[in-house]
């Protein structure tokens, strides 16, 4: 069989990424969100979040905003990351939707989808580009500096502080909050009666387009900010001497 050719590559890992983001997106609704004040159980499903998504991170996986920072795919491997990202958490969303997701946990599982969207969708303009900065601004040093270090102990414990970090203060990135909000759309949209007479709540106005409107894209762009124009540029800088090197000894050269 032959090889994939790089674009075939790029769209592959990044939607097996997209699937795991997916299902990292089913336990952080499990676990209602940020967990710092969570019982055990909610801590445990926080755990495993971050574990998954430091795994999947160490093992390859590609976030078009996050992990080609300071890196030079062309325009179609970007492409085939944004793609393949968001085909994988709609796929993860689908399967909640048929699934009935939001049944689970005797309907606390979908009751915490509307209310994580809703208190995004709380933010202002200017406050979700802000934390859409930080949160990539972290989440780009930390899979940085997990490419600087030998050994996968090490590049774990590297990736997996700054991702509970990253669960506890609320921050923003835009692939997380588009898996959010599809597990929310699939509640909104397709929750059975069951659902609504569980929780008390009824079926609400939420709409992609809304969604994105008021958080996507003013998270993305502070991802933008945080990841290409903070850590992108440092890692030029670095690396100006020697075309693609990754480790600060390998940019030292004349």
């Amino acid at each position: 069989m032959p090889p994939l050719p790089p674009i075939g590559r790029s769209l592959l890992r990044a939607t097996l990424t997209g699937l795991a983001v997916g299902l990292c997106g089913l336990l952080f609704v499990a676990c209602g969100g940020e967990v710092e004040q969570g019982s055990g159980g909610e801590q445990l499903l926080g755990l495993g979040n971050v574990l998954l998504l430091s795994l999947t991170l160490l093992l390859g996986g590609e976030i078009v905003t996050s992990t080609v920072v300071g890196s030079r795919p062309s325009a179609g491997q970007r492409l085939a990351l944004v793609a393949g990202n968001a085909v994988g958490v709609g796929v993860v969303a689908l399967l909640a939707w048929l699934w009935e997701a939001s049944l689970w946990q005797d309907g606390a599982w979908g009751v915490s989808a509307l209310e994580r969207v809703r208190d995004k969708m709380n933010y202002g303009f200017w406050e979700a580009v802000a934390l859409g900065a930080i949160g990539n601004l972290g989440l780009c040093l930390a899979i940085w500096l997990s490419r600087l270090v030998e050994g996968p102990s090490l590049k774990l414990m590297i990736l997996f502080a700054p991702l509970w970090l990253f669960l506890n203060t609320g921050i923003e990135h835009c692939l997380g909050n588009l898996t959010v909000g599809l597990l929310a759309l699939s509640v909104s949209l397709g929750a059975p009666p069951e659902f609504w007479a569980l929780s008390g709540m009824s079926p609400g106005s939420l709409s992609l387009a809304v969604f994105a409107q008021s958080n996507l894209l003013p998270v993305t762009l502070g991802n933008l900010v945080g990841g290409v124009g903070v850590v992108g540029l440092a890692h030029l800088w670095l690396g100006h001497h020697r075309e693609g090197c990754l480790r600060v000894e390998e940019c030292s050269g004349p």
